[in-house]
């Protein structure tokens, strides 16, 4: 019997929620009789309230608020919440040790977040193999976080981007076990929310529809999009089109942004042609994108681009070819036969792939299930196999 232990800070969302509650449930779907799979959260947040309420028997939620996020205010504020950021993460190596003091252990298993920072401290004193999902492309300029990540044993890269990024002297412990969805469900589902997108939006299948999902930040999107549909209205002022940002306020910060967002909709007279829609607004956003013609994921953050990119496939599931840039696993994903890559953030190149695809006929060499079947590739049954394979069980 293998007795894992996956730790989670508690307080995820998005597609880091999506990935960890997926994997999750594909582990204890199989019902592998040799694994003995628990879950530690490190919070109460909702993320760990919502497992514990599927895994009651399986999980267990330490009694911590969530972390303090550091923020971007001055010094002093600065300061004061990483003080209270490294007392936060004492006290839950202090209660991760109490609640693994009694359980038989051969692996814990984490993520490159706070929680991996408190299972590498606990990784000091206890003689327990530690893996890492890691999500994130780019290295690690904080000494004292390197050193103690380099005390983990294996890393589950979650796609080779994020693998090549990390330091070369980690390489030997590294392995790709790519992001999945459950792409026969967002099939199923989408179909049964095609048409909602555009009735709400009051507008026929002959209208160009293209858009995006995402957290209202700046590393996505949303921003270059606006900046195009005011290019791209000034060059075919006739073309009926609308570009919908489809996205969520999990923040003060976020809420503001949103807010010059509509600003500058409204200052570019583009009230008809975008609009921003809260993701919980018509059914799930992984669900409505069936009725998009084409989907733009084009996440820059600084030429780094994303570690994967679930919504890339989640758009893929539902036939729907997608705009990128050739940064991060983008290219990892979308192959000529499944969308258009740009090569970098610019407005320019990204209004020359929008225009390329607003011809119907461009459209139609797009074949819907030769776009699905790019999906398959990367279905959590893919993602659960690899993640047991490693654990020894499978």
């Amino acid at each position: 019997m293998k007795h894992v232990v996956k730790v989670l800070t508690g307080n995820e969302y998005g597609g880091a929620a999506n990935s960890s509650e997926w994997l999750i449930d594909g582990i204890i779907a199989r019902n592998v009789p040799s694994l003995d799979f628990h879950i530690v959260m490190l919070c109460q947040g909702a993320f760990a309230q919502k497992i514990a309420s599927k895994y009651a028997d399986r999980t267990t939620v330490i009694t911590l608020p969530p972390p303090p996020i550091i923020g971007k205010g001055g010094l002093a504020s600065r300061i004061c919440h990483s003080l209270l950021l490294l007392l936060w993460l004492l006290r839950a190596f202090i209660k991760l040790t109490g609640v693994l003091r009694h359980r038989k252990l051969d692996l814990i298993h984490t993520t490159n977040n706070y929680a991996l920072v408190v299972c590498a401290i606990y990784r000091l004193f206890h003689s327990v193999p530690l893996t890492t999902h890691w999500r994130r492309i780019g290295g690690i300029s904080n000494h004292i976080y390197k050193w103690l990540v380099s005390h983990t044993d294996s890393v589950y890269c979650i796609s080779r981007s994020v693998r090549d990024s990390l330091p070369v002297e980690w390489q030997n412990k590294c392995k790709v076990i790519y992001n999945g969805v459950d792409v026969s469900y967002l099939m199923k589902e989408g179909e049964k929310c095609h048409g909602k997108l555009r009735h709400y939006l009051d507008v026929d299948e002959q209208t160009y529809l293209f858009g995006t999902i995402g957290t209202y930040s700046g590393i996505k999107c949303h921003d270059l999009l606006i900046e195009c549909c005011r290019l791209l209205h000034q060059r075919h002022p006739k073309l009926d089109f609308r570009c919908v940002l489809i996205g969520s306020c999990p923040n003060d910060s976020c809420k503001a942004y949103l807010e010059s967002m509509e600003k500058k909709i409204n200052d570019y007279g583009l009230k008809k042609y975008v609009v921003t829609l809260p993701d919980y607004e018509i059914a799930k956003p992984s669900l409505i994108i069936s009725d998009l013609d084409v989907f733009v994921g084009s996440t820059w953050m600084g030429g780094q681009g994303e570690g994967f990119g679930l919504i890339y496939v989640e758009a893929l599931s539902q036939g729907v070819p997608v705009i990128a840039i050739s940064v991060g696993a983008a290219p990892e994903i979308i192959i000529p036969e499944v969308g258009l890559l740009s090569p970098d953030n610019s407005v320019e190149q990204h209004v020359r792939l929008l225009e390329i695809m607003a011809d119907k006929e461009m459209r139609k060499r797009f074949n819907r299930d030769e776009i699905r079947r790019r999906a398959y590739c990367f279905d959590i049954s893919h993602t659960i196999s690899g993640v047991l394979t490693q654990y020894g069980v499978c």
